[in-house]
């Protein structure tokens, strides 16, 4: 029997210290039937290049153009994979090991009820090397912990491709459209942890993860507001700290700078422990 089609989006803009690791991590791996599709948001920087210089030495195909955003690129991607099997590597992240499709696609096709399984990472400093195992609680992969916070790794993850074209990503979300694609996923679809590691996180100080400041918080105290509900106290804490983000805008300068700071230094700490597995900033 044939393998599945997989296909691998990346999305892209201006990660050309990094993109070339992504693109090995991919080219290495041992699962035949792969495509890899990277979507370019139009990189003034060396990207393009290391794009060009691999085009041909796998199967790999890309674009760079401008666009509305990451969210938009992953769409844009997943609208021209062939797969049946998903899946995206954002362009600072690796595969751990060449067996890290194979052995995901393997759970995937193996398990009857699943539509979605989720692996493991480890968190690399951004050298690249190994920092610590990205921590993760089995009985988290459902949709009621989810609607609390982001427990999913998403670049360890791969699913049927109907999961994503009855869902889809959405556009209008810049910091959590992962988080709200599993929210959504896993309310009509089964997700499956699976043990091995299969990604490895770059810790390298521009992440999402770790940026965005008060308009990512608002983001996330509003996706908390609507699946958790505006009454519940996760999205009071959220509109507490919205609030506080908010006031350090209007004081002196001084005042509201070191503010700001300890703000950001919370979410900072928040970031590096749960590496934006709760719902919180």
């Amino acid at each position: 029997m044939p393998e599945s089609l997989v296909s691998i989006i990346t999305p892209s803009f201006n990660q050309g210290k990094y993109i070339e690791d992504t693109i090995k991590s991919v080219k290495m791996q041992d699962y035949d039937n792969l495509e890899h599709i990277i979507i370019d948001g139009g990189s003034t920087d060396e990207t393009v290049d290391i794009l060009r210089k691999y085009q041909n030495r796998y199967n790999m195909k890309w674009i760079s153009e401008p666009d509305r955003g990451q969210a938009d690129a992953i769409n844009k991607g997943f609208r021209r994979a062939g797969g049946d099997i998903l899946g995206w590597l954002n362009s600072d992240d690796i595969y751990l090991s060449k067996h890290a499709i194979s052995k995901s696609v393997g759970e995937l096709i193996n398990s009857p009820a699943a539509d979605i399984v989720s692996g493991r990472g480890i968190r690399l400093k951004e050298d690249g090397k190994w920092d610590h195992p990205i921590k993760r609680r089995d009985h988290k992969l459902s949709h009621s912990s989810l609607r609390q916070g982001a427990f999913v790794l998403q670049p360890a993850t791969f699913w049927y491709k109907y999961v994503w074209q009855e869902i889809g990503i959405n556009y209008d979300l810049e910091y959590t459209f992962d988080w709200d694609f599993f929210i959504r996923a896993t309310r009509e679809f089964n997700i499956i942890p699976i043990s091995d590691f299969i990604i490895g996180y770059r810790w390298q100080g521009d992440n999402k993860t770790t940026s965005g400041g008060l308009k990512r918080a608002k983001e996330i105290r509003d996706v908390t507001g609507e699946y958790m509900g505006t009454s519940s106290w996760q999205y009071q804490i959220l509109c507490l700290y919205c609030g506080v983000y908010k006031i350090a805008e209007y004081m002196p300068e001084s005042i509201g700078n070191r503010m700001e700071d300890a703000l950001d230094f919370v979410s900072s700490v928040i970031s590096y422990l749960s590496l934006k597995k709760i719902s919180g900033v």
